[in-house]
């Protein structure tokens, strides 16, 4: 029986991470001769995955701490994105692009997630065929995003983490629910099974989650504590503190070892004040799409088993989690689909009891159905047009970036439009002033500034005072950069000394006046 479920598990595994990669190797594998593939087809946020390629190059070259590389001042490096830092240690002596380590990274680690994941499953559901079809479905499911899009982006098409799609894509994600399981099942295996050693499994895992991501803190705590209170009230049954007393120690050895070190850092400030609100709770039902039925089915139908019980104590628990009044409510949905699919498996079988249906056909609806979002990502990567400049840019661009990357010192500031300063870090050894919104400090700000010098809406004076005054040594031009003002050649170009020029792009270099 193992051996199947081993054959099943890396299947499963093999088939997802060929639905990922594919349409990346396919743009790389036909790039256009004028044109340079970036590393990506993402479906959610390409701006985010350039700045995981900037950190796999920082680990290379410098640490496993990370400085902040859209902030365009050099910074303390933090304890930030230490999964790819680590990778570009590991594989940086390799002859590979960043974007090559991130991919690596991302089929290794799914190879480590998908074990933990199905030990996670075998915990909660009894019968090897719900196990089955709910680790399926963990990895290929999703609710109803493709009925309604484009005029409707509904949680599973539009949310990172709403559904597996970004655990199957970054790397640091795979680790993190790696982590979230690891710790609920070893809290759990500590508390029913009274095995004292999971505690310490757990602790560690959530530690690591933690770190990865700070605000799981928020939801972990309120479920386990609640389940625990629960237990209590109901069953005098103490032993669910431990548990929660183990949440409250890693929380504060987290805080003690690292989290007190990015409180009030202002190079990673627009990340600790992002403002990201959970989408309709409409909506989100709707991203369960089929499976949700189940849910409700289960949810209120009562039940002995203690492993249900706490599974429909998570699920409300951190569905109610994701509208408190908080700005980063958005983030709190991590891991929640894995509980979701979870309850919708064993629900079909208690909607069928209750509205007279054929268990089997019920069963392959469901997975018909909720199988389609997936493939709708799939095949919306593989048909987006090659005009899509965070897939391709011209290949004077690149030959521009290529310039940068081998000259000058590491970490000079380049001033470029939003796109190219998104891109400019993951591809060289350089800083920029204003490439992500949230990475970047103070961003709408400094974009206006970005946005008014392009569009040659600065005198000289005020262009040399805002170039020199960010220590600025080189400044792009390209399409994007033209676009801005709508203008054909750079503003102020007194200020600026040509290095090299293309047809499509050019770098100039600062004069020192």
């Amino acid at each position: 029986m193992w051996r199947k479920n081993l054959l099943f598990i890396i299947a499963v595994v093999l088939v997802s991470q060929f639905l990922v990669h594919l349409p990346d190797y396919l743009r790389w594998k036909n790039t256009p001769s004028d044109l340079w593939f970036t590393g990506q087809v993402s479906w959610f946020d390409p701006w985010d995955l350039n700045v995981y390629f900037g950190a796999v190059g920082w680990g290379e070259r410098a640490g496993l701490l990370f400085q902040n590389l859209y902030d365009g001042h050099a910074s303390a490096p933090l304890y930030i994105f230490t999964v790819y830092t680590l990778l570009g240690k590991l594989l940086g002596s390799f002859d590979l692009s960043n974007a090559a380590i991130f991919h690596i990274g991302t089929v290794f680690l799914n190879f480590v997630l998908a074990p933990i994941l199905w030990w996670f499953i075998k915990i909660f559901l009894e019968k090897d065929v719900e196990r089955k079809i709910a680790f399926f479905l963990i990895y290929f499911g999703g609710g109803l995003g493709w009925l309604f899009f484009p005029n409707m982006v509904l949680p599973d098409l539009g949310q990172p983490g709403f559904i597996f799609e970004s655990a199957t894509r970054r790397p640091h994600e795979a680790v993190s629910v790696s982590f979230i399981l690891l710790s609920l099942g070893g809290l759990w295996i500590g508390t029913v099974y009274r095995k004292s050693k999971y505690f310490v499994l757990s602790a560690i895992s959530l530690l690591g989650a933690f770190y990865l991501h700070p605000y799981t803190v928020l939801p972990l705590s309120l479920i386990v504590s609640i389940f625990g209170l629960y237990q209590w009230l109901k069953n005098k049954d103490k032993s669910f503190w431990k548990a929660v007393l183990t949440i409250g120690i890693s929380g504060f050895v987290y805080l003690v070892l690292f989290g007190r070190h990015l409180i009030g850092e202002s190079s990673f400030a627009g990340l600790q004040g992002q403002v990201q609100f959970s989408a309709n709770p409409l909506y989100a039902v709707l991203g369960w799409g089929i499976l949700f039925p189940f849910i409700v089915t289960i949810i209120i139908t009562p039940t002995s088993r203690k492993e249900i019980s706490f599974m429909k104590f998570w699920f409300v628990i951190q569905f109610v989690s994701m509208y408190l009044p908080l700005g980063f409510q958005k983030l709190l949905g991590r891991g929640l689909w894995i509980d979701a699919v979870m309850l919708g498996v064993i629900g079909v079988g208690l909607f069928v009891k209750k509205v007279n249906l054929q268990y089997k056909f019920l069963l392959i609806l469901t997975i018909a159905l909720a199988s389609i979002s997936p493939l709708f990502i799939f095949a919306k990567k593989i048909s987006e047009p090659a005009g899509n400049r965070w897939i391709y840019i011209t290949s004077d661009e690149k030959k521009v970036i290529d310039y940068l990357d081998i000259n000058g010192k590491n970490e000079e500031l380049v001033l470029a439009s939003y796109r190219l300063s998104n891109i400019i870090p993951a591809n060289t050894k350089k800083r920029v002033y204003a490439g992500h919104e949230y990475q970047t400090p103070d961003f709408k700000s400094r974009i206006t500034q970005v946005n008014k010098f392009y569009s040659g809406g600065m005198n000289d004076q005020e262009a040399k005072d805002f170039l020199n005054g960010l220590n600025t040594t080189w400044v792009f031009w390209g399409p994007d950069e033209k676009v801005i003002g709508g203008i054909s050649k750079i503003p102020n170009l007194e200020l600026l000394e040509p290095v090299i020029e293309e047809k499509e792009a050019s770098l100039y270099k600062i004069k020192k006046l």
